[in-house]
């Protein structure tokens, strides 16, 4: 998944969350007006955590990898986390050497089994270990990931966007020349975070325990966008 968006947490006080949306691609401009965005972001960072922290150019992270990985792990909404990271991404279903030598072959004839025998439909997408078999990965359920959102954020506000630079006069009327695409006309995305066009966002969550590995300070690049991906 490529990164349209590079995120900052301003601040988490208690339950709300208060951050900026930096625009950082010419290819994707989406406007995160929906309450998908602060969960999609929570459950990114808690998968980056788990997974171990990739330190790339310009993220910076509360703590090491160590303690990532930790605090990710011991979240009490673990279980919660895991479940709305398969819906927005699709369950990853582990297959063996011979299942997956046959899905490799021909997909369509040898999918059934498998999902007949977990309960999912498979998106096509396989990815091989060494040593044989690997894993398969379900179609993602979006749906209920923005049934599940609506009950965990109460309270979602954006403002912006901020240092998104003016249609010349030869764009004809302003009012008719959307934002987005004055954004995706930028020619230079390489400038200094702070001076990328953005938007702020303040979220609520209906529990703090979603926010418990959040932080002040953090910020990374992401594919999310607040909308539907893939």
């Amino acid at each position: 998944m490529s990164d349209w968006l590079t995120v900052s947490i301003d601040a988490k006080d208690g339950a709300t969350l208060r951050g900026r949306a930096h625009f950082i691609s010419f290819e994707v401009c989406h406007i995160p007006h929906e309450p998908i965005f602060p969960v999609q972001l929570a459950v990114d960072a808690w998968e980056r955590m788990k997974s171990g922290l990739p330190h790339l150019n310009g993220e910076r992270w509360h703590v090491s990898d160590n303690e990532a990985s930790a605090i990710a792990a011991g979240m009490e909404l673990r279980d919660e986390f895991a479940a709305l990271w398969s819906m927005l991404m699709g369950k990853q279903v582990p297959v063996s050497a011979a299942e997956y030598a046959l899905l490799r072959r021909d997909f369509n004839e040898h999918r059934r089994v498998i999902e007949r025998q977990y309960g999912v439909r498979l998106s096509g997408s396989l990815t091989g270990v060494a040593g044989g078999g690997g894993t398969a990965w379900a179609v993602p359920d979006r749906a209920a990931f923005r049934e599940r959102t609506a009950a965990i954020i109460t309270q979602y506000a954006m403002d912006g966007p901020h240092n998104v630079p003016e249609p010349d006069e030869d764009d004809g009327d302003p009012d008719g020349y959307p934002v987005e695409d004055r954004i995706m006309e930028l020619t230079d995305f390489d400038l200094p975070v702070d001076q990328l066009p953005f938007v702020g966002f303040t979220a609520t969550f209906s529990d703090p325990r979603y926010l418990t590995h959040m932080a002040g300070g953090m910020r990374w690049s992401t594919g999310f966008i607040g909308a539907d991906i893939g």
